[in-house]
């Protein structure tokens, strides 16, 4: 009867450890798609950027949502979800909003609301996930 008890903690345990070993991938996986799109931002508000800011190897924002939802703390959720509906916002300005156009570049002005409230929702996820991550039981 011991051992059967001690088995069960033990298992418990590693299925604890496993959820946590998924939770910070998940976040480390949501901090770098958070901070390509802060970068994707700054060019995108930058009337001089040139530069290509595109991460090749991030994921799919649906398959990070799928692992939101399944892993993350609720207050990590519900940032992503602003997060996702504020790049949206910016992607629709970027191609049907207000543009600003020189002779070679677009850009999208700083005080734009859809980039206020992306670079808003970036520090905040950037800041829920640091304190997720020192959280985590």
């Amino acid at each position: 009867m011991r051992e059967r008890e001690l088995d069960r903690v033990r298992h418990e345990q590693d299925r604890l450890v496993r959820q946590r070993e998924r939770r910070a991938a998940l976040y480390v996986d949501l901090a770098e798609y958070t901070q390509n799109e802060q970068s994707i931002l700054a060019a995108a508000t930058d009337e001089y950027s040139s530069r290509p800011v595109e991460v090749p190897d991030l994921q799919h924002p649906d398959r990070l949502t799928a692992r939101v939802m399944l892993y993350a703390a609720p207050q990590v959720g519900g940032s992503w979800a602003a997060l996702i509906r504020a790049i949206d916002q910016v992607r629709w300005e970027w191609t049907e909003g207000d543009v600003n156009h020189n002779g070679h570049q677009q850009w999208l002005g700083s005080d734009n609301p859809a980039v206020v409230e992306l670079d808003k929702a970036i520090n905040e996820m950037q800041s829920i996930l640091r304190a997720a991550v020192d959280e985590d039981p």
